[in-house]
């Protein structure tokens, strides 16, 4: 990840599988870490794996990404066909969900691409001269916009 600049890696079970069976990000990383140096207590139904993930962490065993890869994820793998509309993808940010993967429907869901609401908003801000509406968005304030939430509950 560093060395390329990815925000993300896709995991696939083989190099020869064209879809992919999660994600790989920093905050997995950051989860991974903390297992390793056993800063993190993992509740009792994941303990014995947790251990075993930090036995192998201390004694230099190779660990296969797919055996770490939902430490720090709580969002599962979503996808969208390449064909789904940018208002498909917004609604599936709204559901909380920060990325999808792009998946090609003729190639039995090879990935094309990973859609994130980062992206989405860079270009928005790069692209917002070509939209006038949007153009006219930027300069009002988030009050008058009445986009946030009023009842806040804490």
């Amino acid at each position: 990840m560093i060395d390329t600049g990815a925000p993300v890696l896709l995991i696939r079970e083989s190099p020869q599988h064209k879809s992919a069976v999660g994600t790989f990000d920093y905050a997995d990383l950051n989860a991974y870490l903390l297992l390793a140096a056993g800063l993190t207590q993992p509740n009792e139904e994941l303990l014995a794996s947790y251990e075993e993930l930090a036995r192998k962490a201390k004694e230099g065993i190779p660990i296969p990404l797919r055996d770490v890869k939902d430490l720090g994820r709580k969002e599962p793998l979503t996808t969208l066909p390449a064909s789904a509309s940018v208002m498909t993808a917004v609604q599936t940010f709204g559901g909380g969900v920060h990325r999808v993967v792009v998946v090609s429907e003729r190639d039995d869901n090879e990935v094309l691409g990973i859609f994130s609401q980062f992206r989405l908003v860079k270009f928005l801000w790069e692209n917002g001269r070509s939209f006038p509406v949007i153009d006219q968005l930027y300069p009002q304030s988030l009050h008058d916009l009445r986009i946030g939430s009023r009842d806040v509950i804490s």
